[in-house]
Order: structure tokens, then sequence, then C-alpha cells
């Protein structure tokens, strides 16, 4: 009977230590304090961003292409003005080697349109501008190394404005 006992109350205790991190963990994903949920993803103050190394910065008219390491923080890299209806197409080619990184496009309204988690993959991502508005193209990253490498294509009615590491 006692041995029924002790062996109910160490399932309890097995469950209990199971359950409380598990539910710890579900918690925390959703919070603005984990870099990949969306919370944080899309919150419109970027906050402090730093980087130990950013090199061969290539802006071209339709993209963007760097190296960079130890890259912490929240960048909105690139603004694309667009008018209503417009096909938008970005190919994303980034290869992340160390830490978390997300490619995120957002509306006007912070809004998450499409988001990529980085890893050595390709991914094309394409939408069509709901209205006459602002989209913003954002790599969010967590002690990340990498090759950032994202080309957005439209037609003539779509605007494409690179913003500096510091602006």
């Amino acid at each position: 009977m006692k041995n029924i006992k002790k062996n109910k109350l160490t399932t309890i205790y097995v469950l209990i230590l199971i359950i409380i991190p598990l539910v710890g963990t579900i918690i925390y994903k959703n919070t603005n304090f984990y870099v990949g949920s969306d919370r944080y993803l899309s919150c419109k103050n970027a906050g402090e961003r730093k980087v130990r190394l950013l090199e061969d910065l290539n802006n071209t008219s339709n993209g963007i292409n760097f190296d960079f390491k130890d890259f912490t923080g929240i960048w909105d890299f690139i603004e694309v003005t667009s008018k209503e209806d417009e096909r938008i197409t970005i190919d994303d080619s980034s290869k992340i080697y160390k830490g978390k990184c997300y490619t995120v496009i957002l509306d006007s309204d912070y809004n998450i349109i499409a988001k990529n988690n980085e890893l050595d993959k390709k991914s094309t991502i394409e939408f069509d501008a709901i209205k006459n508005e602002k989209y913003f193209v954002r790599i969010v990253g967590k002690n990340a190394n990498g090759v950032l490498d994202v080309k957005i294509n439209g037609n003539d009615n779509v605007n494409i404005s690179h913003r500096g590491f510091f602006d």
C-alpha cells in the first residue's frame, strides 16, 4: 500500500517537472523577449541594434547584400513604396552560419506579410500591394553571422529606398 502511494507521488512529481518547463517555454516564445515571436518581429520600435562587423555592403537599385558578424537587433534596411495592386517579388538568397536571423516583410501598420527563418535556403516571397503604401524589409537577429542577399522586383510603380544601419 505504501509502495503504491509512493509511485503515485513520484508520477505526480515527474509530471509537474515536465509540465512547468513546457508551459514556460510556450509562454516565453510568445513574448517580446523571444527573437522569433511575431510580436518581436513586428514591433514598431526597433530599439538598439549592434553588429561587430558589417562589410562588403552593396546597395543596388533593386536590393542589398552584405556580410555581417554578431548582429543582434532589428533593422528595417529597405523601404518599398508601391501603388495599389502592384505585384512585388522579394528573392532572398541569404545564408546564416550562426545564431538566429529572420527576414520579415511588414506593411505600413507593422503587420507581418511574410517571414523567413534564415538558415541556408533560398526563398521567394510574392505579394500584391493592397493599397498605396510603404512596406518594410527587416532583418531581425540574435548573435547572427552570415550573408544577407535580398533582391526586390516589381514594375516601374515600385520604388525602393535603402536605410542605413545607423538611420
